[in-house]
């Protein structure tokens, strides 16, 4: 499938005209469109569940819980990890984001990173994940070759994994568990950073 024919990818029939509305009539289009998250999420649960079960055995193995992508993807992941610490007074090490593109790309878009599969391979044999964690890549569209990489080297070492799309997607033969949530096509035509990382945000909440 090209990554046109992705939802996330498509054009919003609501904001087809959206250069002759008002400032006020574009807030409440981006509000109705976002007032759709919650319901996409919540037909994830099932699967978010799942995942979460599986990163509780982790933990009781004294395993971690790893999340990679790229741009906003990878910064959500990033985020989330960086909040377990003050939270439940966890040490560092428990919850790690891996940014594609490293640090830098946290506020420089670092262009071309997410199609490195080798880099993603890479990173996962640095980091030093065990058969005792668990991996969840995130890439919205389904298509960051660097996560495929990851996943994929993980699954080779015995992590369990995890990936998060919103898109219909196919589970890959080295993801234990697809978590998918169709949020439908952006305000913005491809500007997954809206309701694609609004849904990331809510997951991943529910998962720490």
């Amino acid at each position: 499938m090209a990554i046109s024919d992705k939802h996330t990818e498509m054009q919003n029939l609501a904001s087809m005209n959206i250069d002759e509305m008002n400032t006020g009539e574009i807030l409440y289009l981006i509000n109705n469109e976002d007032k759709t998250v919650p319901h996409a999420v919540e037909k994830a649960i099932p699967a978010v569940g799942e995942f979460v079960d599986k990163v509780v055995e982790s933990f009781h193995k004294k395993g971690k819980l790893y999340y990679i992508g790229a741009g906003t993807s990878g910064r959500l992941g990033v985020l989330d990890a960086s909040e377990i610490p003050p939270t439940y007074s966890a040490p560092n090490s428990l919850v790690q984001g891996i940014m594609c593109g490293g640090l830098a790309a946290l506020v420089t878009a670092v262009e071309g990173a997410e199609d490195e599969y080798d880099e993603g391979v890479k990173i996962v044999d640095e980091r030093g994940l065990t058969e005792n964690d668990c991996l969840l890549g995130i890439t919205t569209s389904g298509m960051a070759s660097y996560v495929h990489g990851a996943l994929k080297r993980a699954k080779e070492i015995g992590v369990t994994t995890g990936l998060l799309v919103c898109n219909e997607y196919e589970k890959p033969d080295y993801v234990d568990v697809l978590i998918k949530t169709i949020v439908g096509p952006e305000v913005i035509t491809g500007s997954t950073r809206m309701k694609a990382g609004t849904a990331t945000k809510l997951i991943l909440n529910m998962i720490t």
